[in-house]
């Protein structure tokens, strides 16, 4: 009986010990040219964490000692005043909240379509970025994604992409053009307000335009409103140009 139960208690020490060696090396952290790593679920990828080098121009590796790289953590470069630009590898399935923001030289970003989770203002106050490709496999332009980009003044959307969160490009006064894509269905309260855009026609297949979505864009003259629009939200054009024209949607009134 006393061999059983001092056979019971080494297996139990020893799955205790295997599981706090598990623990230890998830929560490792690795150096790879610059990079901080840390583990992901058993250890079967890699998140980046931050950049600790003095680079300008930088490309996440995809690879790190057999193991794939395949997420950004939030906040991993948010304030790298240095960073001029970044490459994204192919592995990179998801970027975390603020990951970039803040990044004030970094001057264009595009986005793999490897990517599936995109969190909120990723690049927000990036003040000089100008172009941005989001080659993206998500519905959802996540809210504040190009808040405080002032530069901006060209954007590609994949066409996976529906609805514009809120304040996703308020502020980025450099705007002058919607971004590409014709399948957006909705646009988030603020998502364009404060912007340069001077004449636009709204999406074909948009239904709903939210709450101040155009407020205070003063240089707007013009808005063409196919008839797939079913709500205006009050506000949604405030503060904008008193000669604004607005063709082809009748039951909204300038607040």
């Amino acid at each position: 009986m006393k061999k059983f139960k001092k056979s019971i208690s080494l297996v139990i020490i020893l799955c205790i010990l295997f599981s706090a060696s598990i623990l230890t090396s998830s929560a490792a952290v690795l150096s790879y040219n610059g990079f901080t790593l840390q583990y992901g679920t058993a250890n079967r990828y890699l998140i980046v964490t931050g950049y600790k080098g003095d680079s300008e121009n930088l490309s996440i590796p995809s690879n790190v000692n057999g193991i794939d790289v395949e997420k950004i953590a939030s906040s991993a470069f948010r304030d790298n005043t240095n960073l001029k630009s970044i490459s994204i590898p192919s592995t990179i399935d998801s970027i975390g909240d603020f990951a970039f923001m803040g990044c004030t030289s970094l001057t264009s970003i595009a986005l793999p379509d490897s990517l599936t989770k995109l969190g909120d203002a990723v690049f927000a106050k990036c003040t000089s970025i100008k172009k941005a490709y989001l080659y993206v496999q998500i519905k959802e332009l996540p809210n504040n994604t190009f808040n405080g980009c002032t530069s901006l003044t060209e954007v590609y959307l994949s066409n996976m992409i529906d609805t514009i969160g809120e304040r996703a490009f308020q502020d980025c006064s450099s705007l002058n053009n919607l971004p590409n894509s014709y399948d957006i269905v909705s646009i988030g309260d603020y998502a364009f307000s404060n912007t340069g855009l001077k004449k636009i026609d709204l999406y074909y297949f948009l239904v709903d335009v939210n709450y101040g979505a155009f407020k205070d864009c003063k240089d707007l003259s013009e808005v063409t409103i196919f008839e797939s629009v079913t709500d205006i939200a009050a506000n949604a054009f405030s503060g904008c140009s008193d000669n604004l024209v607005i063709k082809g949607y009748t039951d909204y009134v300038k607040q």
